[in-house]
């Protein structure tokens, strides 16, 4: 995430006003050199860290947000990794920004219509999509908002489970 928020900080250093219209929260278990990262201005002014939050709170937080933003590793190990924060982000119906390899995740986005995956380390990239979207949410605008409710349906855990309960049955 280091890129991304030396581009926020370089952003929010062009215009401090921005700061007053954007807050990044971090939810759940983030590591102490990431803490000590945005501790300082002007990140220390639109990022806060909640910690831990039960399930319920998590997923009440993605819905509440504008933008999911969804970090992933970004060796070749993790192009075709999905972990299950994929498929919450998914069913909370908020637009997506993935820094992550280009995978499975950049292919499910697409097919989805949910999100945008930007390579970890484009600045220019990164720099490019939060001045959009930035102009979006002055306009009051963020596009289409999350996937087609079908699509969320068909991945809930009750859909999968039915699905893979009908292949075991025909294995029978």
């Amino acid at each position: 995430p280091y890129t991304f928020l030396e581009v926020l900080e370089r952003w929010l250093d062009e215009d401090p006003a921005r700061a007053e219209a954007m807050r990044l929260r971090l939810v759940g278990r983030v590591c102490p050199e990431m803490i000590a990262r945005v501790a300082s201005p002007p990140l220390r002014h639109v990022v806060t860290h909640e910690g831990y939050l039960s399930h319920r709170e998590s997923a009440q937080a993605m819905v509440d947000a504008d933008v999911l933003l969804l970090l992933t590793g970004s060796d070749d190990q993790s192009r075709g990794m999905l972990t299950g924060k994929v498929f919450e982000y998914l069913g909370a119906g908020q637009p997506i920004l993935a820094l992550a390899p280009a995978g499975e995740l950049e292919s499910l986005l697409h097919r989805f219509r949910t999100g945008i995956v930007l390579r970890p380390d484009d600045a220019s990239a990164i720099e490019h999509w939060l001045r959009d979207e930035h102009r979006r949410s002055v306009e009051r605008t963020l596009g289409a908002r999350g996937p087609d409710p079908e699509v969320v349906r068909f991945l809930t855990r009750r859909a999968l489970t039915g699905q893979l309960a009908e292949l075991l049955a025909r294995c029978i």
